[in-house]
């Protein structure tokens, strides 16, 4: 399966590695739902700079309610996406996982996204905070 994650605390990282279909979208979200070790308040830290999923955008809004449907149990999900084509597609699946009302950010650096995550700070698009 080219989605790995593993779980430190309340941070569960997930490593995307080659080709990501919408089939391994769902076992991943289900094997996480049925991981003891997965903890009531999350923050996801997707690194997809090795992947190239190949969703639709009808699979990627799927995909972000699915992953809605943990939102009493996950905070944010913060996105390290590298490369031009990956971080476009991070940013359609960002705007469905916001729609869908999870928080989720797209970032150019696994350190960025990161950094992100454990300041524990949300910044909106004008610069302005909130807890």
């Amino acid at each position: 399966m080219p989605l790995l994650y593993s779980m430190e605390g309340s941070l569960v990282r997930i490593v995307v590695v080659g080709r990501v279909t919408f089939e391994e979208t769902v076992q991943l979200s289900d094997a996480l739902l049925a991981d003891p070790g997965f903890e009531a308040t999350a923050d996801l830290l997707v690194d997809a700079s090795r992947g190239r999923p190949s969703l639709s955008y009808p699979e990627m809004r799927t995909t972000a309610t699915r992953w809605a449907t943990l939102a009493g149990r996950l905070r944010r999900i913060a996105i390290a996406a590298p490369g031009e084509v990956i971080y476009a597609l991070a940013r359609a699946f960002q705007y469905f996982a916001e729609r869908a009302g999870l928080t989720c950010k797209v970032f150019r650096s696994m350190a960025e996204a990161r950094a992100w995550l454990l300041a524990g700070v949300l910044t909106g698009p004008a610069g302005e905070r909130s807890p």
